[in-house]
């Protein structure tokens, strides 16, 4: 049984200077990785391709062309994920090769967005802002993914309540031209986010 944020998994959420030309506009008052039309794309880095990617990853690219080539080497992360009404919210400690923390927030719509993640340990309250009165059975997420849900009203509209608490684990983040693939060990399966279609997806593929 995977570890629990409540019980011996803790999130490392560290601010990490992102890369020298990364441009990041605003939502809410959260700094958002660059997102034309709305979804992900690669931040940083000088887009090099290095190829169809690594493990079970370029199997997949190999099918979806539309990814691209692989712009970063495949590195293992911390990851948290939580489930809720409208879709999921996954954690990972940097994007890939670029060490910067992130949170996906996945709609049961098909689409995505990535924030940066910027909650501070200490500075930052617990708490998500607007948290209170959920339904029995139901809560407000905490930490970064109560930041992004708090404060954009959108997000947390989508989203809803939370169906649980945190899920605490490991992942493999690549970067590609178009979008990030995260094997997430939790899961069991490849999240393949498409920022030339718009869309998440899960491929029953380990890295």
């Amino acid at each position: 049984v995977p570890p629990t944020e409540t019980q011996t998994f803790t999130p490392t959420y560290t601010e990490s200077p992102l890369p020298p030309g990364t441009t990041l506009v605003f939502s809410g008052g959260v700094p958002v990785f660059p997102v034309p039309g709305g979804v992900g794309v690669p931040i940083g880095g000088s887009g090099t391709c290095l190829g169809g990617g690594q493990g079970g990853f370029a199997a997949i690219a190999a099918r979806d062309t539309t990814m691209g080539c692989a712009v970063g080497a495949a590195v293992g992360v911390n990851t948290a994920v939580q489930d809720f009404e409208g879709g999921r919210m996954v954690w990972v400690s940097a994007v890939g090769d670029i060490p910067a923390g992130a949170i996906y927030v996945l709609y049961n719509t098909g689409g995505y967005q990535r924030f940066a993640d910027t909650w501070i340990e200490g500075v930052d309250s617990v708490d998500a802002p607007g948290g209170g009165g959920a339904p029995p059975g139901r809560s407000a997420p905490i930490r970064g993914f109560g930041k992004v849900w708090g404060v954009n009203s959108s997000v947390r509209a989508a989203l809803g309540w939370a169906l649980g608490g945190e899920q605490g684990g490991t992942a493999q983040v690549q970067r590609f031209a178009a979008g990030e693939m995260v094997y997430v060990a939790v899961w069991g399966q490849t999240l393949v986010m498409n920022s030339a279609t718009g869309q998440w997806r899960f491929e029953a593929v380990a890295f």
